[in-house]
C-alpha cells in the first residue's frame, strides 16, 4: 500500500496533458525522474526476492500504445522512448536483462498492433511471444523447440 501512495503522489504532480500518456492516471510516472527510484527499488527488492530462492529475473518491457505516434516519434525520439531507455538503465545497473519489444514491434507497425492504448491485437501478441521466446531460447532458459 505504501508503494502506491508514492506512486500517486507523484502522479498528482502532472498538471500539463501535452502527451497522450499525461490524461492516463499511471502512465505518466514512466515519464517523471522523481518516479525511476521507485522503480528502482522495486526492481531491486523483486531481483533479491528471487535470487534469493535460486531463480533468475528478466525484465520484458512492453510499450505503451502511443509510443507509435509516427508525429511524436518524429519529433521527439528520445522523450517518446524515455521509459525504455531508463528501464535499461536500471536493469543494467543491477545486473538484470532486459527484453525491450517496442524495436520489433515498431518494425511491424507498432500502431497497428493495439485495439486501444494498451490492448495488444493478436498479432502484436504474437510478437511479443516470439521475441520472449526467442530470447529465453538463445539464453537457454528453456529448452529449445
Amino acid at each position: 500500500m505504501a508503494i502506491r501512495l508514492r506512486f500517486l503522489s507523484l502522479q498528482w504532480r502532472v498538471k500539463d496533458q501535452k502527451y497522450p500518456w499525461d490524461k492516463y492516471p499511471g502512465f505518466p510516472l514512466a515519464w517523471q525522474d522523481e518516479s525511476w527510484g521507485l522503480f528502482e527499488e522495486q526492481l531491486a527488492a523483486i531481483k533479491a526476492l528471487v535470487e534469493g530462492v535460486g531463480g533468475k529475473v528478466q525484465v520484458l518491457m512492453v510499450p505503451f500504445g502511443p509510443q507509435f505516434g509516427k508525429k511524436l516519434l518524429d519529433q521527439e525520439r528520445a522523450y517518446v522512448l524515455k521509459p525504455q531507455t531508463k528501464m535499461a538503465e536500471i536493469c543494467q545497473e543491477h545486473g538484470v536483462p532486459l527484453i525491450d519489444v517496442f524495436p520489433v514491434m515498431e518494425k511491424n507497425n507498432g500502431e497497428s498492433l493495439f485495439y486501444d492504448l494498451v490492448h495488444m491485437t493478436s498479432q502484436g501478441h504474437r510478437i511479443v511471444a516470439d521475441t520472449l521466446k526467442e530470447y529465453l531460447t538463445e539464453n537457454e532458459l528453456v529448452p529449445a523447440g
